[in-house]
């Protein structure tokens, strides 16, 4: 039960923090310079996406 909702709540805090990343660009920039494949957490849309898609997955666990 503990569990589930730690993971809930990892999830929901997960996709809360997406919507922040332009925020936080100039300190992610090294990061996706080593990762190009992290490039993809920089376009808007996949954030909204994900985001709201981490935030039902979330809500979800505590069902």
């Amino acid at each position: 039960m503990i569990l589930r909702y730690l993971a809930a709540a990892l999830l929901i805090g997960a996709g809360v923090a997406l919507q922040f990343v332009p925020l936080y660009r100039a300190r992610l920039a090294p990061l996706i310079a080593r990762r190009p494949w992290l490039r993809i957490i920089e376009w808007r849309l996949v954030q909204i996406a994900a985001g709201f898609g981490l935030v039902a997955l979330g809500i979800d666990c505590l069902r």
